[in-house]
C-alpha cells in the first residue's frame, strides 16, 4: 500500500516526458495546493518537506506550477564530486544532475521560472517537476500553484487574475484530484478566495481539505476554533491548523524544525487549540496528506485503468486509418489508392457502402430517390393548360381552318398547342440530371479515404479527376434528355391507344354538361315549395346543348385533348429520363473513371511530387505513436499498483 504513490508518481514523469505534445487525456490521483497570494502556500511546502529548498518573500514567488514528488527512501546517492548523500532532489528538465544542496536546488526553481515566465513576475503554465528522496518524508505528491492575485504588477497582464483562476481550476477540476486549500485565519472566511474556487469545483466540499494558517497572528480576542471544527463551512475532509514561519524568521535563519518544535508548543499551551492540537500542525498534514492520497489511488486505479484502455484503442484505430509512413514503390502505393477510391465509387453507387445509414439517403439509395420522388414531383408541377389562354386557343384554331368555316378541330392548332406544352418537360429533365451530377460530385468525398487523405495533393488531383469525369458525362446526357423531348415534339402521335380521340372528348365534354345540368334541376326543385316536373332530356344531346357558343366549345374540347396528351408524354418521359442519366452518366462515369485516374495520375510526370504525405498527417502519426507510448505505459504501471495495493 506504501508503494502506492511511487508508482503513481513513475506515471507523472512518463505524463511529462512523452506527452509534452498533447493534453493528458487521463488526469492522474493529485493533490494540488491552492490559496491566494501570500496566504502562506510556499510555507506549507517548506514545512512538509522540512527544508529550505522554495524562493520566498511577500511579493509574487510562485509564478509556474511546481509539481513535487516527495520519496521515502534509504538507499544513498553519489554525486559529482564522489560523496554519498542520503538526501538528494532531481529535476526532470535536467535528469543527468543530482542536486545535494537545498539551496542550489532552490536557485534552480528561481532560474528555470525566469527563463519561462521572464524575469518580471510573469506566471506560465508549463509545470516544473521536482523530485526530492530523503529517509525521513513521507511519501507524497503535491502541486503547488501560483497565488490567486487581484492586482498584475511588473510584466503581469490586465487579466492576471483571470488567468491564474484559469490554471488553477484546470488543475482542481479533475473529481481525481484532492484539493488542499490554504486559508489565511486573519481574513474572512467568508471571502476566501481557495474555498470559494474549491466550491466551483467541489460543491459539497467531498474532496477540498483546507489548511488554516497564520493563527498565531489573529487579533487579541478571536480565534479560528469554529472554522477548524468545521462548523463555519463544513468539509468532508476538514480543517487542519498550521503555524508557518513568519517572513523575519526567515530572514534570521530559524530553521524549519526550530519552527516544528514552536508551532507543537503553540498548539498545546493556547487555551481554545489545546484540544484539536493533536490534530494541527505540519506532521499531521503531511501524515493526513499521504493516507488520504494512497486511499484516492486505490479508489481511482478502475476509473484509471478503464481510461487507458479506452484511449488506447482509439489511438489504435486512427493510427491503423493513417498507415505506416510510406516507404517503398509510389507507384505501386498510388495504383492501391486508385483501386480503393474507384471501388469505392462503385460500392456507393451501388449501395454496399455502411455508415450514416440512419442519417440520411446516400449513395444509389439517393439516386433513386431522385428519379421516383425529385422527378416526379417536378413533372407534376408542370400544369399543361396553366401558360395557355382560352383566346390564345381560339385565335390558334381559327388561324388554322383558314378561310373554311370551322367544323372540326383542326389537327394542326391541336399539334401547335401541344407543342407549346411539351417543351416544358424539358427543364425538370435536365434538373434530373443535374441534381444526380451533383449527388454524383458529392459521393467523390465520401471516396476519400484516410489512406488517400494522407497525400494531400494526391487527394486534390484524384477529387478533380473525377469530378472532370463526370462533367465529361454530364454533356451528353443533357443532350439526349434534349433530343428525346424533341423527339417528342417531332411527331404528335394522336394514334397512341392511350389518347382518347376528338370523338370520345367530345363525348366526355357532353357528358360532363348534362350531370350539371341536371345537377341544375335538382338544385332548382330543392329550393321551391313545390315540386316542378322534370324536364326531360334527350337520349342522344348534342353539343349543342352543353355548350353556349361555338369558341367555349372549341376552348373545353381542345383543354381536354391537350391534358390527355401531355399526361401520355409525361409518363414517357418519367421512365425514359432516368434511364438516360443512368446509361450515359453514371454508368458512363463508372465506365471511365478507373482510366481517366490512371492516365491523369498514375502515368503522370508528377506521380513523386503527388505522394508526398501531408505534413499534419505526419505530424499526427508522431502524436497517436507518442501517445501510445504513454497509454502502454500508463498500463504497465496500473498493473503493478494491482500488486502493490494487495
Amino acid at each position: 500500500m506504501e508503494q502506492l504513490i511511487p508508482t503513481i508518481n513513475r506515471l507523472q514523469d512518463v505524463y511529462t516526458t512523452l506527452n509534452k505534445s498533447q493534453k493528458n487525456n487521463i488526469v492522474l490521483p493529485q493533490i494540488c495546493v491552492v490559496g491566494s497570494q501570500s496566504c502562506g502556500k510556499t510555507s506549507i511546502m517548506t514545512s512538509i518537506v522540512g527544508r529550505d529548498f522554495l524562493p520566498s518573500g511577500s511579493n509574487v514567488v510562485t509564478r509556474r506550477p511546481l509539481i513535487l514528488q516527495l520519496i521515502k527512501t534509504s538507499k544513498k546517492v553519489k554525486a559529482s564530486d564522489g560523496k554519498e548523500y542520503n538526501e538528494w532532489g532531481e529535476f526532470l528538465h535536467k535528469p543527468n544532475r543530482v542536486y545535494t544542496d537545498y539551496a542550489e536546488i532552490m536557485q534552480e526553481i528561481e532560474q528555470d521560472t525566469s527563463r519561462i515566465a521572464g524575469q518580471n513576475k510573469g506566471i506560465s503554465t508549463l509545470p516544473i517537476n521536482l523530485k526530492l528522496h530523503s529517509s525521513h518524508f513521507l511519501d507524497l505528491t503535491l502541486i503547488d500553484l501560483p497565488g490567486l492575485t487581484k492586482i498584475p504588477v511588473g510584466d503581469q497582464t490586465k487579466d492576471i487574475d483571470v488567468k491564474i483562476r484559469q490554471m488553477c481550476l484546470e488543475y482542481i477540476s479533475s473529481p481525481q484530484t484532492i484539493i488542499l486549500a490554504v486559508h489565511a485565519a486573519n481574513t474572512d472566511i467568508a471571502t476566501s478566495d481557495a474555498l470559494q474556487l474549491a466550491k466551483e469545483v467541489d460543491p459539497e466540499g467531498m474532496r477540498t481539505l483546507a489548511v488554516v494558517t497564520k493563527l498565531d497572528l489573529m487579533d487579541d480576542g478571536t480565534d479560528a476554533l469554529d472554522i477548524l471544527e468545521g462548523r463555519v463551512v463544513p468539509l468532508r475532509l476538514g480543517y487542519i491548523g498550521v503555524v508557518n514561519r513568519s517572513q523575519q524568521s526567515i530572514n534570521d535563519g530559524k530553521s524549519v524544525e526550530a519552527q516544528h518544535a514552536l508551532e507543537e508548543q503553540f498548539f498545546l499551551t493556547h487555551q481554545k487549540y489545546a484540544t484539536v492540537a493533536e490534530r494541527c500542525g505540519i506532521a499531521f498534514l503531511t501524515r493526513t496528506l499521504n493516507r488520504y492520497l494512497m486511499h484516492h489511488i486505490k479508489r481511482s486505479i478502475p476509473n484509471m485503468r478503464r481510461q487507458a484502455n479506452k484511449y488506447l484503442n482509439r489511438s489504435k484505430n486512427e493510427l491503423r486509418t493513417l498507415g505506416d509512413a510510406p516507404i517503398g514503390d509510389n507507384k505501386a502505393i498510388a495504383i492501391d489508392l486508385i483501386d480503393a477510391f474507384y471501388q469505392r465509387y462503385c460500392d456507393h453507387i451501388e449501395g454496399k457502402v455502411q455508415g450514416r445509414i440512419t442519417e440520411e439517403l446516400v449513395g444509389g439509395a439517393k439516386l433513386n430517390n431522385i428519379f421516383t420522388e425529385q422527378l416526379q414531383k417536378n413533372i407534376s408541377r408542370v400544369q399543361p393548360y396553366a401558360t395557355v389562354r382560352p383566346e390564345h386557343i381560339t385565335m390558334v384554331v381559327n388561324n388554322a381552318s383558314g378561310v373554311k368555316p370551322l367544323l372540326f378541330t383542326p389537327s394542326n392548332a391541336f399539334d401547335q398547342l401541344v407543342t407549346k406544352q411539351l417543351v416544358e418537360l424539358e427543364n425538370p429533365a435536365i434538373a434530373c440530371a443535374e441534381d444526380v451530377y451533383e449527388e454524383l460530385r458529392r459521393m467523390i468525398d465520401g471516396c476519400i479515404t484516410e489512406k488517400i487523405a494522407r497525400f494531400s495533393k494526391f487527394e486534390k488531383r484524384i477529387k478533380d479527376v473525377a469530378q472532370e469525369v463526370l462533367f465529361d458525362a454530364l454533356q451528353p446526357t443533357q443532350a439526349f434528355i434534349r433530343d428525346s423531348i424533341e423527339c417528342e415534339i417531332a411527331y404528335i402521335n394522336t394514334q397512341h391507344p392511350h389518347f382518347k380521340g376528338y370523338n370520345a372528348h367530345v363525348e366526355r365534354i357532353v357528358d360532363e354538361r348534362v350531370r350539371e345540368r341536371l345537377q341544375d334541376i335538382e338544385n332548382e326543385q330543392s329550393n321551391t315549395k313545390k315540386p316542378k316536373k322534370m324536364e326531360r332530356i334527350p337520349s342522344q344531346p348534342s353539343v349543342q346543348m352543353a355548350a353556349t357558343t361555338r369558341d367555349t366549345q372549341i376552348i373545353e374540347l381542345m383543354k381536354s385533348m391537350l391534358i390527355n396528351y401531355f399526361e401520355i408524354v409525361a409518363v414517357k418521359v418519367s421512365d425514359s429520363i432516368p434511364k438516360i442519366i443512368m446509361h450515359f452518366l453514371v454508368n458512363g462515369s463508372k465506365k471511365n473513371m478507373r482510366q481517366a485516374l490512371t492516365d491523369r495520375i498514375y502515368i503522370a510526370n508528377d506521380l513523386e511530387a503527388l505522394m508526398n504525405e501531408d505534413p499534419e498527417t505526419t505530424r499526427r502519426r508522431a502524436v497517436l505513436n507518442e501517445r501510445l507510448k504513454v497509454l502502454n505505459a500508463t498500463i504497465d504501471i496500473l498493473n503493478e499498483c494491482d500488486d502493490v495495493a494487495l
